[in-house]
């Protein structure tokens, strides 16, 4: 049974809501594509928990956008990049359920979704409160014991290796 990583990232800055647009179709801004550009500066293969075997994205433009930005730093083929409708504006427990469907072989996870979800999975997680995770802020989770497979995810059952 391995232990398992899980990266739990926030999209990147988005543009200001537009009254003719749905908040799901906001795409990057200069700002938030310039994050991407200095995490992937940051990010290689020597980071905790990469590459990613699977990863499972907001169906949101921006954290879509953001995974596609990122997706070479994290190193997570395409087969395996996932888009979930689930992860848009979800809260803890409803990723938290998402992850526990992940397939068993995957031992590096990651997930791109929104605030305040986000942050309250890693509370969930961690037992440690977090105040919020600012546009593309990530915390890098290793599992306290080996899981036979990620159904086992279960609240303070992960450890904060990175943020």
């Amino acid at each position: 049974m391995p232990e398992r990583t899980l990266w739990i990232i926030r999209h990147a800055a988005a543009e200001a809501p537009d009254l003719d647009q749905e908040d799901r179709d906001r795409p990057l801004s200069k700002a938030g594509q310039d994050e991407c550009d200095a995490l992937n500066e940051t990010l290689s293969a020597a980071s905790p928990g990469l590459p990613l075997d699977w990863l499972c994205i907001s169906a949101a433009r921006r954290t879509q956008q953001t995974a596609n930005r990122l997706a070479t730093s994290l190193g997570v083929p395409p087969a395996h990049r996932h888009v979930l409708e689930s992860l848009y504006l979800a809260n803890a427990d409803t990723l938290l359920e998402e992850l526990r469907c992940t397939p068993s072989d995957c031992e590096r996870l990651g997930v791109i979704a929104h605030n305040p979800g986000v942050s309250e999975l890693v509370s969930k997680l961690t037992g440690e409160p977090l105040r919020g995770l600012p546009t593309l802020g990530y915390v890098v989770l290793r599992t306290l014991r080996s899981l036979e497979d990620w159904s086992e995810l279960a609240p303070k059952g992960c450890v904060g290796v990175r943020h």
